[in-house]
C-alpha cells in the first residue's frame, strides 16, 4: 500500500512540473538574462556579454552560470524555447525526489517514513513552483537533493558515492551564491563524518580535498578578481570577470547592533515559513498557510522523535547538515530563494515526522484521512497555478515591468512588427528595475545576435517624444493616457493588448 501511495504523489509531482513550462510562469526579467546567455552559448560560443565561458555571468548585476551550460544542449536542439530551456530544471527536480525516494528504499528505511518523505516532497507548493522555472540559483535545488541521497547511498561504505557527494558540494558553489556561505562547513561535515563512520579513511579525505580544489579554481580566480583587485584575464577556457558590484546584497545588516538583525531575520524565516509565504510572488504564493504550518509542526515533531535514534546514520547525517546551514540561517536574509536548502532540509524532517505519525497512530482510515487533505490542497494549488498564476505575478508587478506572458509578448511584437516602421517609440518591454541592459526580454523574443544588440535597442525605444518623429514610427501609448499625446491623433493607430495592458499603437510608415 505504502508503494501504491508514493506511485500517486509522484505521479502528481511529475505532472506538474512537466504540464505549461513554456506558459506558466510568467517569464521573469532574472531568467530572461539566463534564457537568452544559454541560446547565444548554444549558437554564439559568448553570452549577452560577449564574454566566452564566463565562470560568473555579469548579466543582472551577476548570476550563476551551472543552468545557462545545462541548458545549452536543449537551447541547441530547440532553438529559443522557452519550455525547453526550463526542462531541464523540472526534469531534475523530478529525478531528484525519485532518487531520494530509491536511496530511502534501499537503505531499508521504514516504509510509513519514506511516505511521509515522499508526501512531503511531492507536494510542497514552493518546490513545485522552483521546479517549473529556471532562473539561475534555481537549480541549487535539484543539486542539494541529489547530494542528499548519495551521501545516504555512500553509508552501503561504496566510496564513490561518496567522492560523488563531495563533488556535488564542490559545483553547487557554481550553482547560487547565497549559499556560500554555508559550503565551507557543509564539506567539513560531510567528510568528518564519512570519516568517522568509516566510509572515508586519511587518503580518502586527501583525495576528496584534492579533487575540490581542482574543481574551484575557477572560483578563487573570480574570487581574485572580484575582491583581490587582480585584473580580469583568461584561464584556460574560462574568462574571469569582476561584477559591477559584489553580491552581498543578500546578507544581513552587519550595522548597528548584529545580534538584533540576526534575531530579526529569524523571526522572519520562521514566519515565513509557517505562512507559506516570503511576500514574493514569484516563489510563494500566499493561502495556503495550513499546509505549511502543518509541514513546519511536522518538521519539529520529526526532529525531536528521531533525537534519540543514536545508531542511526541518516539521523545523524541529516543533524550534520541541518547543523551546516546555520551560518545561512543566521546571516543571510530570510526569502525563499535564499534559504531553499533549507527548505529542503526542512521538509525532509517534515517528512519523517509525518512518517512518525503514520507510525504512532498505526491506522489505516487516519493516514487516509491525512494523505487525501493533502492531495486536496495540492489540487486546489495546482488549478490555481496553471489558470491564475501568471496573471497574478503580472497584475502584482512586485518589481516594475519585470514579468511577462513570453507567449502573449511574442505576439505582441509580431503584430508591431507586422506594421513596417523603422522605430517603435514606449516599448513597454523594457524592465524598469535596470537602467542600462535592460531589453532581456527582446533579445529572447527577436533572437537578436549578441553582437548586434544594439541594433535593438535602436529600433525599439522605451521613451515616447514630445511630437511627431520624421521617418516612419510607431508610438505605443497606454490606453489610459491616450489623453496625453493628443498630437499623435491624426496617424493611424490600431489596438493591441500585452501582460494585461491595452495599448493604442499610433503609427507612420
Amino acid at each position: 500500500m505504502a508503494k501504491i501511495h508514493n506511485g500517486g504523489v509522484l505521479t502528481f509531482l511529475i505532472f506538474f512540473e512537466l504540464e505549461g513550462l513554456g506558459k506558466v510562469p510568467g517569464l521573469f526579467g532574472d531568467e530572461a538574462f539566463n534564457f537568452y546567455n544559454s541560446w547565444s552559448l548554444a549558437h554564439f560560443g559568448v553570452d549577452s556579454n560577449l564574454l566566452h565561458n564566463p565562470i560568473y555571468s555579469i548579466s543582472a548585476g551577476g548570476q550563476s552560470i551551472f543552468y545557462e551550460w545545462l541548458a545549452v544542449p536543449f537551447m541547441k536542439l530547440f532553438g529559443m524555447n522557452l519550455a525547453a530551456y526550463r526542462f531541464p530544471m523540472a526534469f531534475l527536480t523530478v529525478l531528484s525526489v525519485i532518487f531520494l525516494v530509491f536511496v530511502l528504499y534501499k537503505s531499508k528505511v521504514s516504509p510509513k517514513i519514506i511516505t511521509g518523505i515522499t508526501v512531503s516532497f511531492s507536494t510542497a507548493e514552493w518546490l513545485l513552483i522552483y521546479g517549473h522555472w529556471a532562473m539561475d540559483c534555481n537549480i541549487i535545488v535539484p543539486m542539494f537533493i541529489f547530494m542528499i541521497g548519495f551521501a545516504i547511498l555512500s553509508f552501503t561504505k561504496n566510496k564513490i558515492y561518496g567522492y560523488v557527494t563531495i563533488i556535488l558540494i564542490d559545483l553547487m558553489s557554481y550553482c547560487y551564491v547565497g549559499i556560500w556561505i554555508s559550503l565551507p562547513f557543509l564539506f567539513v561535515g560531510i567528510l568528518w563524518f564519512f570519516c568517522k563512520y568509516g566510509m572515508f579513511n586519511k587518503k580518502d579525505i586527501y583525495y576528496s580535498v584534492f579533487i575540490s580544489v581542482l574543481l574551484l579554481i575557477p572560483v578563487f580566480c573570480y574570487i581574485l578578481v572580484q575582491f583581490m583587485g587582480v585584473k580580469p584575464f583568461k584561464f584556460l577556457w574560462f574568462t574571469v570577470v569582476s561584477l559591477s558590484q559584489t553580491r552581498n546584497g543578500s546578507l544581513i545588516s552587519f550595522n548597528g547592533n548584529i545580534i538584533n538583525s540576526v534575531i530579526s531575520n529569524l523571526a522572519s524565516g520562521i514566519g515565513q515559513l509557517i505562512t507559506g509565504d516570503d511576500s514574493w510572488i514569484y516563489t510563494s504564493i500566499p493561502g495556503y498557510a495550513l499546509i505549511y504550518f502543518l509541514m513546519f509542526l511536522l518538521a519539529i515533531y520529526g526532529t525531536g522523535r528521531v533525537i534519540r535514534e543514536k545508531k542511526n546514520a541518516i539521523v545523524k547525517f541529516l543533524y550534520i547538515v541541518s547543523i551546516s546551514l546555520l551560518p545561512l540561517v543566521l546571516f543571510v536574509q530570510a526569502n525563499f530563494t535564499h534559504w531553499s536548502v533549507v527548505l529542503i532540509t526542512l521538509y525532509v524532517w517534515a517528512g519523517i515526522g509525518l512518517g512518525k505519525v503514520f507510525e504512532a497512530t498505526g491506522k489505516k482510515m487516519l493516514k487516509s484521512i491525512i494523505l487525501i487533505m493533502i492531495f486536496l490542497v495540492s489540487v486546489n494549488f495546482a488549478h490555481y497555478f496553471f489558470e491564475s498564476y501568471t496573471d497574478a505575478e503580472i497584475n502584482a508587478n512586485q518589481i516594475p515591468s519585470y514579468i511577462i506572458d513570453f507567449n502573449s509578448s511574442k505576439n505582441f511584437v509580431r503584430e508591431l512588427d507586422n506594421l513596417h516602421v523603422k522605430t517603435y517609440y514606449g516599448f513597454p518591454l523594457y524592465n524598469s528595475d535596470r537602467p542600462s541592459n535592460n531589453i532581456e526580454f527582446l533579445e529572447c523574443i527577436k533572437h537578436q545576435s549578441p553582437y548586434k544588440i544594439n541594433e535593438l535597442e535602436k529600433r525599439y525605444q522605451s521613451s515616447i517624444p514630445s511630437q511627431i518623429m520624421s521617418g516612419s514610427a510607431a508610438y505605443i501609448i497606454p490606453e489610459n493616457q491616450v489623453n496625453n499625446y493628443g498630437y499623435l491623433k491624426s496617424l493611424s493607430k490600431k489596438t493591441l493588448k500585452v501582460n494585461n495592458q491595452v495599448y493604442i499603437v499610433f503609427y507612420k510608415n
